[in-house]
């Protein structure tokens, strides 16, 4: 296997006192790497459960992955173009839960089983959508997605004090694309002929993640 080895070693300290907790992983990922870019730029994905050292972290391209640097490691996804197509920018950070060093690995493509089973990889990862900084988001308001479970049409409705159309993507459990568009407040899409199952309905302006919502497809 092919293990790329070209990253940048950043080292500072935060905490060194006490073990560092996710909620204080995830701050520092937010404070020192991603900004000063606003957080609606970006989709930040956390671990639940921590990696030790010499676990891997294998890729969805999978020809690359990375054995984790420290003895107890929160782990991150970070998308730097989240609605666009891969391959393309994105980050993986390693955080020591013990003295809150960190890794940060340029990429450009996300953490298995990304494509190939979303909804596990969800089940392992915690989409973090974005902060209050978003002007857009407190603008618009998500009245309602549904129904859940739904069967033969998802209905969308929005409230929103800006003209710019949302575009909407659905995914299967394997992370593809079933349906897509655009709307301006409203729509209702047919899903028939889609089968029983989970789903992931994602709502976006450019690069802004307005909402993602998991929903279940009866018989």
């Amino acid at each position: 296997m092919k293990l790329i080895v070209g990253f940048l070693f950043i080292v500072f300290s935060y905490n060194l006192s006490a073990q560092v907790t996710r909620d204080e992983a995830v701050d520092i990922v937010i404070s020192e790497i991603i900004s000063p870019d606003p957080m609606f730029y970006h989709r930040l994905y956390s671990r639940y459960d921590k990696l030790y050292l010499n676990d891997t972290l294998w890729l969805d391209s999978f020809v690359e992955y990375y054995i984790c640097p420290f003895e107890e490691s929160w782990v991150f996804f970070i998308d730097d173009m989240p609605v666009a197509n891969w391959a393309h920018d994105c980050r993986l950070v390693f955080v020591d839960a013990v003295n809150s060093e960190y890794e940060i690995i340029e990429e450009m493509w996300p953490p298995h089983p990304f494509f190939h089973n979303y909804m596990n990889f969800l089940a392992q990862w915690e989409c973090i959508l974005g902060t209050n900084s978003n002007s857009f988001q407190q603008l618009t308001e998500i009245l309602y997605v549904g129904p859940n479970p739904f069967q033969n049409e998802i209905e969308v409705n929005i409230k929103s004090n800006i003209s710019e159309q949302i575009a909407f993507q659905l995914f299967d459990s394997n992370g593809r694309i079933i349906i897509s568009g655009q709307t301006d407040n409203s729509i209702k899409f047919n899903t028939e002929d889609l089968n029983a199952g989970m789903y992931i309905l994602t709502l976006f302006r450019e690069n802004t993640i307005l909402t993602s919502r998991k929903l279940i497809k009866t018989d």
